[in-house]
């Protein structure tokens, strides 16, 4: 992997307008029940039951028929609504229980068509003759039926039709959110496995730093052990959870900064100045940490005198922008073929999850320095 002293090209992401980001079930079930309150969320789950609504639809449906069916005795309008109801709901399950799942889904929409028309030719004189019968005693109603056969028909092929267009619509929507379900398994299963090496990765590096110091013996070594145990809990503990505190991102760096001090000794120029409100925001964790700490490994330890590393991070509302400059040797050194080289790849893949339209990254390298610019919006984030 390059040193940042010469770094893998990085293009800039877009940054996109903040919006809503996007809540998994459990927080959205959590926010339903803490506005509705218990009661009010289970029968908020009751109406999303599949036989609520389809209960709820034929009760609309039969409301419509009795409003316009024939004006005759009350007893026969119910036993004709009724009726027509009942053959509706035949052809639109038949359609849903037999000829979809059997024929259309199984790509045979041929024999489909057949089977649908003829069980809509079918019915449609079967119906006749039950409202036939349902008006006896009115001839003219009795001559208007078996005139509208044809009528009847097509209404039989719009309800069919009707449940074929909902039921394909219903599966693409049920298609989209396994689909959306299963990305999101993936990224976090993918987020898991990338913060995993994260934690091993700079225990290693800060373990070094401690070596470096009790093989000099220094008076340093207990504040440094000190320092670890700090740094060990946020990394074993703080940092599992999607997003923490930025102080407690700053804490952090702040600790490894102070580590790299105490290994380079009182003459390493290394500068953080943090501005603005702090306080109250939330970021993913250790985004920062890998280009500090490949700074130190592939510049300023290999820079023949004085080196020096300089970071700004500034917080303006839920942006933040993050400024880090370091010294590196003129003439690219060989590496020295030691593990390392996962946390620029794997902080870059991770920004790339968790921030896809929200963050832009920039590299500049000179002679003698190399500079990382990242922004962040806060707000609009994969978490």
């Amino acid at each position: 992997m390059a040193s940042p002293a010469a770094p893998p090209s990085t293009r800039p992401s877009a940054v996109a307008p903040a919006g809503s980001r996007a809540r998994g079930e459990p927080a959205e079930r959590a926010a339903r029940e803490g506005w509705l309150g218990p009661a009010w969320s289970r029968v908020a789950g009751f109406v999303q039951l599949r036989e609520v609504y389809h209960f709820v639809f034929w009760l609309a449906a039969a409301a419509l028929l009795f409003y316009i069916e024939r004006p005759v005795d009350s007893t026969e309008k119910v036993a004709a609504v009724l009726s027509s109801l009942g053959f509706y709901a035949a052809i639109v399950y038949f359609n849903l229980n037999y000829l979809l799942p059997n024929y259309l889904n199984a790509k045979r929409a041929a024999v489909y068509v057949v089977l649908f028309v003829t069980a809509a030719l079918v019915s449609t004189p079967v119906r006749a003759l039950a409202l036939f019968w349902i008006y006896d005693g009115h001839p003219t109603v009795q001559r208007g039926v078996m005139s509208a056969q044809w009528g009847i028909f097509l209404t039989h092929l719009a309800a069919g039709c009707a449940s074929t267009m909902v039921q394909i619509a219903a599966d693409w929507a049920r298609n989209q959110r396994e689909r959306q379900k299963l990305e999101a398994e993936n990224l976090a299963s993918e987020l898991n496995f990338l913060r995993s090496q994260v934690n091993p990765h700079f225990l290693f590096n800060t373990l070094n730093s401690l070596y470096a110091l009790t093989l000099k013996k220094s008076d340093d070594a207990p504040e440094t052990v000190l320092k670890l145990s700090g740094m060990m809990r946020y990394m074993l503990y703080e940092s599992n959870a999607p997003l923490v505190p930025l102080s407690a991102e700053i804490d952090y760096l702040r600790n490894y900064l102070a580590l790299e001090r105490l290994r380079h000794g009182a003459t390493a120029d290394v500068r953080l100045e943090v501005e603005g409100a702090v306080d109250g925001q939330r970021i993913a964790p250790m985004i920062f940490i890998p280009f500090v700490e490949n700074a130190f490994k592939h510049g300023m330890a290999k820079v023949l005198g004085e080196g020096f590393v300089h970071i700004v991070l500034l917080v303006e509302g839920d942006e933040v922008r993050f400024h880090m400059e370091n010294a590196k040797p003129a003439v690219n050194l060989e590496d020295d073929g030691r593990p390392g080289g996962i946390g620029l790849i794997n902080v870059q893949r991770r920004l790339e999850l968790l921030y896809p339209a929200a963050y832009e990254l920039h590299t500049l390298e000179t002679e003698d320095t190399y500079s990382v610019d990242l922004y962040l919006d806060l707000r609009m984030n994969n978490v």
